[in-house]
């Protein structure tokens, strides 16, 4: 699925726009799982996703599609080592939604340092863990936030740039006419 959605965009740019190849280093395709996790716990870090708020543009955009039970976070609670998802359970019960699974992957990376050794001997690097376990997961939320960001394409900066160039800058989405930052680390 990345391998098309990147041939896609050599052979037709969004919008007609010529993407560089030099920024073409920056789709999903060549992202460490390093980048992939950070990228899901920013996403799982918005406030919508936080709240569960069903009239998000983000939440609806992520809970839209009937095919993800073809996807391998498909009943991702039943994926997960259950001591681990009852330990991070504690302060919040979580659902089979693809939002409560980034909102867990968020939650893991933000208090994986006060975690149990049990805990960290399980997951031991959360990047590989989640992304290992859900290979599909960061495509998914990218192609369904970048939906977001054309059908907001009049609103200016709807994603403050497209998704499909994503360099680990400041990335900013519009939550139901709100301003929401995601501040990243460059690297």
């Amino acid at each position: 699925m990345e391998i098309e959605d990147l041939i896609r965009s050599l052979v037709s740019p969004h919008g007609g726009n010529s993407v560089q190849l030099g920024d073409l280093i920056h789709h999903p395709f060549f992202w460490t799982h390093e980048s992939r996790f950070e990228f899901l716990v920013d996403v799982g870090n918005n406030p919508d996703i936080e709240k569960r708020n069903s009239e998000s543009q983000i939440v609806k955009a992520l809970s839209c599609n009937k095919a993800t039970t073809e996807k391998h976070f498909y009943q991702w609670t039943k994926k997960i080592d259950q001591g681990v998802l009852k330990n991070m359970e504690k302060r919040r019960p979580y659902e089979d939604t693809v939002t409560d699974l980034l909102r867990l992957i968020r939650n893991v990376g933000a208090h994986y340092g006060g975690k149990p050794q049990w805990f960290k001997e399980i997951i031991q690097n959360p990047s590989q863990y989640f992304v290992d376990r859900f290979p599909d997961l960061t495509f998914y939320v990218y192609e369904h936030l970048r939906r977001v960001d054309t059908a907001s394409a009049n609103n200016i900066g709807a994603l403050g740039f497209p998704l499909s160039l994503w360099r680990g800058k400041t990335l900013y989405i519009t939550c139901c006419n709100d301003l929401w930052e995601i501040n990243k680390r460059e690297g």
